[in-house]
């Protein structure tokens, strides 16, 4: 019997050598993992999630600052302007535009940006 022992135990070490060495090659070889088209898409995903989620807090900043901008101002400005007075309020002065869509609902464009003064 004990010459059975030695065999076993030979054989048992490596079987787990065997094992060891085959998980090591595959995960060497990217076997299991997400091919890269997979993971292309994956990190497109999550760009996509992080641009949403930053121009969602921009969105939210203007409306913030809006009414202080309109208190300030008393509602002398024309769209586009009061709109980068609330992208430069709120710490975005190169997303005028995103604002004026945020406060307005569309985007619009006017001449000078300045109120004519009426009779």
């Amino acid at each position: 019997m004990p010459m059975f022992a030695v065999p076993l135990a030979t054989i048992a070490t490596l079987a787990s050598a065997g094992v060891a060495g085959t998980e090591l090659g595959l995960n060497l070889s990217g076997a299991g993992q997400p091919s890269q088209g997979d993971a292309m898409k994956q990190l497109q995903t999550q760009n996509q999630q992080q641009q949403q989620e930053l121009a969602q807090q921009k969105e939210q900043a203007f409306k913030h600052f809006a009414p202080d901008a309109q208190a300030a101002t008393g509602g002398a400005l024309s769209d586009q302007s009061f709109s980068a007075l609330v992208a430069e309020l709120s710490g975005q002065p190169g997303d005028v535009n995103l604002a004026q869509q945020t406060i307005f609902g569309t985007p619009k464009s006017s001449g000078s940006g300045l109120a004519a003064g009426g009779g």
